[in-house]
């Protein structure tokens, strides 16, 4: 998987090399969100660096836009599948440790995402990693909401 980096301070793409060599010790955590814009819907996949003393954190993200998904739960399934493949090239091509995955599902039952908590947390522990759900999947998702409502 090519993966097309940028930073969100100015969306100028980066060397993910570059941004790894220049910040050692930092835990990561890989988010995903969507938004569907008139014909086409609008995945960003995060990248979020937490430096260790807690002091910040910096944001990196991969834009992509694919034909529009009408139906929500379909589309909350490939955010999914996205934030676990763009965690396992980052850990398996890049050497990237990936604290954990950060899922935008509620698993409170009046959601709809709710349905698909059980299976994306089992999905992502089987590719060897933690993941979270709302309330506790903070800083991934969070910066995907962001960017997919800021800059798309």
């Amino acid at each position: 998987m090519e993966l097309k980096i940028k930073t969100l301070h100015d969306g100028s793409e980066v060397s993910l090399k570059e941004v790894i060599a220049k910040r050692p010790n930092i835990k990561y955590r890989v988010g995903c969100d969507s938004m569907n814009i008139k014909d086409k819907t609008v995945f960003i996949t995060t990248l979020v660096g937490v430096h260790p003393d807690k002091s910040g954190a910096f944001i990196l993200y991969s834009k992509e836009k694919i034909a529009k998904i009408e139906e929500p739960q379909v589309r909350l399934w490939i955010e999914v599948e996205k934030a676990i493949e763009f965690a396992s090239t980052l850990r398996d091509e890049h050497n990237i440790d990936i604290e954990c995955i950060d899922f935008d599902l509620n698993p409170d039952v009046t959601y709809e995402s709710s349905r698909l908590v059980a299976s994306a947390i089992g999905y992502a522990e089987s590719m060897g990693f933690k993941a979270y759900c709302k309330p506790d999947s903070i800083f991934a998702i969070y910066a995907a909401d962001f960017i997919v409502h800021r800059k798309s």
